[in-house]
C-alpha cells in the first residue's frame, strides 16, 4: 500500500510540475524522466509557498489548501 501511495504521489507531482515527462529503460525497468526544460514555474512557485506554510510556519492544511488555490488561480488568470 505504501509503494502504491509513494507511485501516485511521485506521478502527480511529476505531471504538475513539468510539462514534458518521458520515461527512460533502466535495465528491467522503465523510470520516468523529466525533461527540465518543461519546469513549469508556477506550479513549482504553489508548491514551495505550500511546503512553507505547512512546514516552516506550521499552518493548518485546510488553510493553505485554500490560499495555494487562490494563489494558483490568481497565477492562470495573469497568464
Amino acid at each position: 500500500v505504501v509503494g502504491v501511495v509513494a507511485h501516485l504521489a511521485l506521478f502527480f507531482a511529476l505531471h504538475v510540475l513539468f510539462v514534458e515527462v518521458g520515461t527512460v529503460k533502466v535495465g528491467p525497468l522503465s523510470v520516468a524522466a523529466p525533461a527540465w526544460a518543461s519546469l513549469d514555474v508556477r506550479a513549482a512557485g504553489v508548491s514551495a509557498v505550500a511546503f512553507v506554510l505547512l512546514f516552516a510556519l506550521k499552518q493548518p492544511l485546510g488553510r493553505t489548501l485554500a490560499l495555494c488555490a487562490l494563489l494558483g488561480a490568481l497565477l492562470r488568470g495573469l497568464s
